[in-house]
């Protein structure tokens, strides 16, 4: 899932070195440097549990508390998405929520929250939030300093593989 979601991005030019991540190679036809960028990142992960089992239990906590961050920030956006009329309509044939799309989005934000705030402030859990913070803080920086401009720009974005010939 990590190297299909940072090609995706890098394809649409949305992280730092995007040139790099979002190469294909001609002879796999996979994401070469993405593969490879977060095999690393993930034995370096794993590793520390040999030296840290602490550590270790703060990177499986936050895993799970930014899997829920993603869930909340797709269901936030299915909402404004629904209040302004841009979700599609289903094309024939194929399985439509109805009128059960907004109980069912209100519903899946609060048990998403939920879960999130537990992995925030329960005691066993009480050191994931500055990490959490943390994550979000180099986010917000990389929006700020490099993102917001090129979106602006036009240079990021949907439509970036298709007008750059990416």
């Amino acid at each position: 899932v990590a190297t299909r979601l940072t090609y995706s991005m890098a394809r649409d030019n949305m992280l730092p070195f995007s040139h790099l991540w979002r190469h294909v190679s001609a002879k796999t036809k996979a994401p070469t440097y993405a593969v490879i960028g977060l095999g690393c990142l993930s034995t370096l992960l794993l590793l520390s549990a040999l030296v840290n089992e602490k550590a270790f239990n703060y990177i499986i906590g936050i895993a799970s508390l930014l899997f829920f961050f993603v869930y909340i920030l797709q269901t936030v956006g299915l909402l404004v998405g629904y209040r302004k009329g841009t979700i599609p309509a289903p094309e024939p044939g194929t399985f439509d929520l109805g009128r059960w799309r907004l109980p069912l989005y209100v519903t899946a934000l609060v048990v998403f929250l939920s879960v999130a705030v537990a992995l925030l402030f329960l005691p066993q859990f009480t050191s994931n939030k500055w990490v959490f913070l943390g994550i979000v803080a180099i986010a917000a920086i990389w929006w700020a300093t490099g993102l917001k401009s090129r979106l602006a720009r036009g240079d990021a974005g949907v439509d970036y593989a298709k007008t750059h010939g990416v």
